[in-house]
């Protein structure tokens, strides 16, 4: 895709699955993915309700008809068919009268935010409840008021949806993202939108590492693909993150994985990027990386996101909308994300062809010149020079690059041109994942 067609895939996407309710199971999810797998061809699965994974037992299939709050002259005070954020997800059914201190019990609220509908859940507790802005609360009258939930939870089926692209390797590098928040931009639709970017800039290039996207319901969809897939996940990931909240103005963040030298850990810090900001790893919170990072999987992966709390005020609001997120800052994010991805590709052991002694520069053209040229093309070309000297004495097979950025305070990405120069004169090979002996 071109940058234009990639705006507007991203802003048809942005429109086209923001309305949809989606939940943790259920037909707003099975749309979702079925949208999304006309720019990414996703193979969708199913398991069935009751299933046993793992600790946990995929739940009943929840269905919404209806739900609103009418007062006595019949005039609808909330209604989910405006904004589905109205009905706490999961409710069960209710059809009953009661005055305002009882209705009262069942709306909530955020009162730090008095124009915001909040978003709730009661994914594994049978009950209902509704959601309204603190400011339309504290407008409601004395009266009778009327609560109807039309909903339904059935056996039926949690969906997900996964693809690999295959590499030069088989070591896997793990996308993933969810699929289950309604109406919530940033929360819900940046994550699969950027995710399905990625695909699209990745499917047509040749990469060195094999890529497993994954699409699924947060926590008890991670759960059940860990249970199908955890084994040959356990085997093949090299590293990896989930995509998740990376719209807005804000800063990249990398929650760090658990494990300390996980490669996504190492390569961030190596870009040396002071845009980009890190958290540590807590299970406390956060999205799958908890799944994948528990302790029987501790998969060396980690959590990209931009501006979550306290910077992202309207976390789990209807203020999450789409004037909250562009799909310009999607593009930025997927841009960003990207400089990643290939920080991961190039990081590595390389091996120095000519190991004995320096490398005889002048004979590639390599070493700078005596010519009458400016100071500022003299820096250059001595900073290019010393990039050289550093990449050669160190591609003894032991030493990964990620090591030089460190060591030296040089971009990682800084790297890219001098190793793709010292191949042109088939002067090193690499990357390797494990160590290499010189020959």
């Amino acid at each position: 895709m071109t940058n234009e067609e990639e705006l507007q895939v991203a802003d048809y996407l942005l429109k086209k699955l923001f309305p949809i309710n989606r939940s943790i199971t259920g037909e707003g999810l099975r749309l979702t993915l079925n949208i999304l797998k006309k720019y990414i061809p996703l193979e969708i699965e199913e398991v069935k309700s009751g299933t046993k994974v793992n600790n946990w037992t995929v739940p009943k299939e929840w269905k919404l008809n209806e739900a609103y709050i009418e007062d006595s002259s019949g005039k609808k005070i909330i209604d989910a068919k405006n904004n589905n954020l109205h009905v706490i997800n999961y409710s069960t059914s209710v059809d009953k009268t009661v005055s305002l201190d009882e209705l009262k019990k069942y709306i909530h609220t955020r009162p730090d935010i008095p124009d915001a509908i909040p978003y709730i859940t009661s994914y594994y507790k049978n009950t209902y409840g509704f959601c309204m802005s603190q400011n339309q609360l504290d407008s409601l009258k004395e009266d009778n008021y009327h609560m109807y939930i039309d909903s339904k939870h059935f056996d039926g089926s949690l969906n997900y949806g996964h693809l690999l692209v295959k590499g030069e390797s088989d070591k896997e590098i793990l996308i993933s993202t969810y699929v289950c928040h309604p109406s919530m931009a940033n929360n819900e639709l940046s994550g699969p939108i950027c995710s399905t970017l990625i695909y699209n800039r990745l499917k047509n290039r040749q990469n060195r590492f094999s890529y497993r996207f994954i699409f699924c319901p947060e926590t008890i969809g991670s759960i059940t693909y860990l249970s199908k897939y955890g084994k040959i996940m356990k085997e093949k990931t090299y590293t990896g993150f989930i995509l998740t909240c990376i719209g807005g103005d804000f800063p990249l963040c990398l929650k760090l994985s658990k494990k300390n030298n996980a490669p996504i850990n190492i390569v961030y810090k190596a870009l040396r990027n002071n845009e980009f900001k890190t958290k540590p790893f807590d299970p406390r919170s956060g999205s799958d990386e908890r799944q994948y990072c528990s302790p029987g999987y501790n998969l060396p992966v980690g959590q990209i996101s931009k501006g979550l709390n306290p910077n992202y005020p309207y976390y789990h609001t209807s203020l999450d909308n789409l004037d909250f997120i562009t799909a310009e800052q999607l593009i930025k994010s997927v841009e960003q994300v990207m400089t990643l991805i290939d920080a991961i590709e190039l990081d590595g052991y390389y091996v120095n062809k000519n190991p004995y002694g320096e490398v005889k520069l002048d004979k590639y053209n390599l070493y700078p010149t005596i010519n009458d040229i400016s100071d500022m093309e003299r820096t250059i070309q001595k900073q290019t020079t010393n990039k050289i000297l550093l990449v050669l004495n160190y591609s003894d097979g032991k030493t990964p690059l990620s090591y030089l950025s460190e060591q030296y305070r040089i971009g990682l990405m800084e790297f890219k041109p001098i190793i793709d120069i010292l191949k042109k004169y088939d002067l090193i090979e690499g990357p390797f994942l494990e160590r290499r002996e010189l020959e």
